[in-house]
C-alpha cells in the first residue's frame, strides 16, 4: 500500500507487504508502474492541499476526459474550471491518455481517503 502524506506533495511510501519481486517486474504490471511514475510527476507540480480543494469532481471529469474515444468528447467532459491550456488530449497518445487517466484516478482516491481521515477525527474528537 502507498500512503501520500503532507502538504508539499512529497510521498512516503508507508509499506509495502509481501510483494512478489517477479510479479513486480513482470510485464503484467508494467502499467501500474506507468500510473505510479504518473502519479509522482504530479505531485511534483501539485500538491495534496491543491488536490483537496478539488471536491467538485474534476479529477474524475479529466480523468474520464483522457478516456474518451475523441477529442470532441473529451471536451465536453473536461472540467472547465482546469482551463483548456491544460487539456492535452490531442497530445497525447492513447497510452499516454491512460496513464494520465490512471493517475488523476488515484489522486482523487487519495483526496477521498484523505477526507475520510478528517471527518474521522472530528468525529472522534467530538
Amino acid at each position: 500500500m502507498f500512503f501520500w502524506r503532507g502538504d508539499k506533495g512529497e510521498h512516503h511510501m508507508k509499506h509495502l507487504e509481501r510483494v512478489n519481486p517477479r510479479l513486480v517486474l513482470s510485464l503484467e504490471t508494467v502499467g501500474l508502474l506507468k500510473i505510479y511514475q504518473e502519479r509522482i510527476k504530479q505531485m511534483s507540480k501539485y500538491d495534496t492541499s491543491h488536490d483537496d480543494q478539488h471536491k467538485d469532481g474534476s479529477l474524475i471529469k479529466a480523468a474520464r476526459a483522457f478516456l474518451a474515444p475523441s477529442r470532441s468528447e473529451a471536451l465536453q467532459i473536461w472540467p472547465l474550471s482546469w482551463g483548456i491550456e491544460h487539456f492535452k488530449w490531442e497530445e497525447y497518445g492513447e497510452v499516454r491518455r491512460v496513464e494520465v487517466a490512471g493517475a488523476l484516478v488515484v489522486a482523487e482516491l487519495d483526496r477521498l481517503y484523505r477526507a475520510q481521515e478528517r471527518s474521522n477525527k472530528r468525529e472522534a474528537s467530538s
